[in-house]
């Protein structure tokens, strides 16, 4: 393993994706290894230090959110090595590649080369992080507005991706909540306001610790990257240092994120708070001006 060593980025802004697809090859051949997983995944491997951050995350987001993965943007910031899966859609990573690829890990013993292993996604790659620990026991995972699955047998009552119903979700690496039983532990972060998330993440019991996250929305991955947020709570999990506690305080870097604090407003405002909605709206203005707040405050006269 390559301990502290200074590994080059390349840049992965404005790229199409054959492009960016031959960049992403390089970084792991040059660093650790790359495997292509069928037509629409892909792995890199790059090798540093002794705790593996594994990732899933697809492509279209990637290249919205500038074009290098999260995976590298921690890895970078935190030395540890990376296992990064791309898919070129939201595919939740069903491909007999894909699983595979794990089973092939798990035979390899690669994981024992770390003395710590998170697993680590957001919505379709929350699911894959959930399934595929199943290949490391012991791991540590961290996922955010996951599905337990899109059988409709299970959750036909999600009406959001129907058309995705046709995956088979159905094996070993099928339904979520069964790759954590050999978890050391598991966080399901959600929106208890996002309804059909909230009901995925009852799905997972007692196999995961549920953590609120009210008015982030249905994307709490940027909601906490934006809040400077997702690297502290990566490196709690990775240190078996989370709390239920210790979350709250971080989640204090609300009060000062716009977004949450639109989406509160709006809620308090259509549940007819409005005496609450004026105590927060001149708390946060006597810090800092927010034009959406002020506009909804100089309207209630």
């Amino acid at each position: 393993m390559q301990q502290d060593s200074q590994i080059p980025e390349p840049d992965f802004s404005g790229l199409s994706p054959a492009v960016w697809g031959d960049r992403f090859r390089a970084m792991g051949d040059a660093q650790g290894f790359y495997e292509p997983l069928g037509r629409l995944h892909a792995a890199c491997f790059v090798d540093q230090r002794d705790t593996l951050l594994v990732t899933f995350e697809a492509l279209p987001r990637i290249q919205r959110a500038g074009g290098t993965p999260l995976g590298f943007r921690l890895r970078r910031a935190t030395g540890w090595s990376s296992l990064t899966l791309v898919s070129k859609g939201d595919t939740w990573f069903r491909s007999p590649s894909v699983a595979g690829f794990f089973d092939q890990l798990r035979r390899d013993a690669f994981f024992d080369d770390f003395e710590r292993v998170v697993f680590y996604g957001s919505g379709p790659g929350g699911y894959a992080a959930c399934t595929y620990a199943r290949a490391c026991p012991g791991a540590r995972v961290l996922a955010l507005a996951p599905q337990a699955t899109l059988d409709p047998r299970m959750a036909g009552w999600d009406p959001r991706l129907r058309r995705m119903r046709r995956l088979p979700f159905g094996g070993r690496y099928g339904f979520a909540p069964d790759g954590l039983r050999q978890a050391a532990e598991a966080w399901v972060l959600f929106d208890p306001h996002e309804p059909h998330d909230a009901m995925h993440a009852a799905l997972f019991g007692n196999m995961a610790h549920g953590l609120r996250t009210p008015f982030l929305g249905p994307a709490p991955d940027q909601s906490l990257e934006k809040m400077g947020v997702l690297l502290p709570l990566l490196e709690a999990v990775a240190e078996d240092r989370l709390t239920a506690t210790g979350f709250a305080r971080m989640m204090r870097a609300r009060r000062d994120f716009p977004p949450y604090l639109r989406r509160l407003l709006a809620h308090l405002d259509a549940t007819n708070r409005a005496a609450l909605a004026r105590v927060m709206c001149r708390s946060v203005l006597a810090r800092w001006e927010i034009p959406s707040l002020r506009t909804w405050l100089e309207r209630q006269g």
